[in-house]
């Protein structure tokens, strides 16, 4: 009897020949249909086991016994069809299970797929991330340059302004470092960067102010008899627009007025405005001099720089300010203004000539007009260059102690330049004036100051 097939499960050989099946699944997850058919092949591998025990104890028994042996073996062969069929279903369902597995697959692969839909979404998602985080760097650089490019102009205005500050309002500059107690610092800086270095001032001793004050300018008034315009003198002084440091210094050259009286009343308002006035003079018989009056105003006052004011004229606002800012840029100079004639029309070709001299005519005329191209009412210089030229002549009436100051001035090495401003009121009357004032009508352009020195009523 020739063997059963093989099923996909092994067929063992027992010992005594007889053929059991044996069915081992394949797949051992099976889904709700296959389970069935797995439970037959129990039943038939147990009466295929009775089946060939049967056999087995047949062929022991009695080996002539050949119509039982041959029911027997009708029943094996009955086993064998059984369990043929079950093999046969046992394929059928390994087939069914191979295509549950490759179902299985399939659907794996499409859940694969929908991991990789996922993955490609989350990358999507990524790159959308990514490149809005991009579109954000990219503001906030641009917002970065903005920033620093408006800094930029911010700080590019700002030098710019500090810069103009400090080129047309040094005295403002140093009226702040006054505030903070380092005024005195400050000049020597902006004297050294010019050239003439504070070391080289306080070796001469003679540019030292009085008692170390922090004074910058002291305006020097010699009076003689000018109450009539005291008043006004000094109000105008008061109402100068320069933020630094100011002193009044007046000598009274024995005025028979109430001058020295009206010069007293202002110290108090002068004091309230931050303003100090020093007052002082003689009473002898006689007045010693413009030269000498002045001479004692500049050697009470303690200002770095020194302006001159005769009594009887009226600065404008501005003119301690534009003097000051010139003095300090030139320092070995004498510093002048245009001037406006008071009343109207008086001298008038001679206020002309004096306020429309080029830079060069300032120095070149001095030799061809016998007196000062810029008028001593309007002189402003530092102490340092007064002392250093030397004190005016005490010689008294009828000495021209400008003109004489103004060219030795010059044989220092000294400048002369001006202001081109009127910031002075310069007043004419019959009693006034440095000097007496002729003018040749047939050469218009010769103009003579005779130095016929008045003393002035300041």
């Amino acid at each position: 009897m020739s063997s059963p097939q093989r099923c996909p499960g092994e067929l063992q050989e027992e010992s005594n020949g007889a053929k059991r099946v044996c069915l081992r699944a394949q797949h051992k997850n099976l889904t709700r249909e296959p389970k069935a058919a797995i439970l037959e092949c129990p039943s038939v591998n147990m009466e295929s086991r009775g089946a060939s025990s049967e056999g087995e104890h047949t062929t022991v028994g009695s080996s002539a016994a050949s119509l039982r042996s041959t029911g027997v073996t009708k029943e094996a062969f009955v086993a064998t069809v059984e369990s043929k069929g079950a093999m046969m279903e046992s394929s059928v369902v390994a087939a069914i299970l191979e295509v549950k597995s490759a179902t299985s697959g399939v659907e794996g692969a499409t859940l694969g797929s929908n991991t990789t839909l996922g993955s490609d979404s989350v990358a999507l998602e990524t790159n959308n991330t990514t490149l809005a985080s991009n579109d954000s760097t990219l503001r906030s650089n641009n917002a970065t340059l903005e920033s620093n490019y408006a800094t930029f102009r911010s700080n590019d205005a700002t030098f710019r302004s500090n810069d103009a500050t400090f080129g047309s309002n040094d005295a403002t500059l140093e009226s702040n470092d006054v505030s903070l107690g380092s005024n005195d610092a400050t000049l020597e800086f902006i004297d050294g960067s010019l050239g003439s270095s504070s070391a080289s001032m306080k070796s001469t001793g003679a540019c030292e102010t009085v008692g170390g004050s922090n004074v910058q300018v002291s305006v020097i008034i010699p009076v003689y008899n000018g109450a009539q315009w005291l008043d006004e003198c000094l109000q105008a002084v008061l109402d100068q627009d320069f933020r630094g440091t100011l002193e009044i210094s007046v000598f009274d050259d024995a005025s028979t007025d109430n001058s020295r009286a009206i010069a007293e009343s202002w110290r108090e308002r002068l004091r309230m405005r931050g303003v100090t006035m020093v007052i002082s003079g003689h009473n002898r018989d006689r007045p010693r001099g413009v030269g000498f009056a002045k001479n004692k105003a500049v050697a009470q006052s303690s200002g770095r720089y020194l302006c001159f004011q005769d009594a009887d004229d009226v600065m404008l606002p501005q003119r301690v300010r534009l003097q000051y800012e010139a003095a300090v840029l030139n320092p070995d100079t004498i510093v002048g203004c245009r001037v406006r004639r008071v009343p109207e029309g008086s001298t008038e070709r001679y206020t002309r000539w004096i306020n429309t001299l080029s830079p060069e005519q300032l120095l070149t005329q001095v030799y061809t007009s016998h007196g000062p191209t810029v008028v001593m009412p309007t002189w402003f210089c530092s102490r340092c260059w007064f002392h250093k030229v030397g004190p005016f002549d005490e010689g008294g009436k009828g000495v021209p102690e400008d003109l004489l100051w103004f060219y030795q001035s010059l044989r220092r090495g000294g400048g002369v330049i001006r202001v081109d401003e009127c910031i002075l009121i310069y007043r004419y009357h019959e009693h006034a004036a440095t000097h007496s004032v002729l003018e040749n009508v047939r050469n218009p352009e010769s103009l003579c100051c005779t130095t016929e020195t008045h003393h002035l009523h300041l």
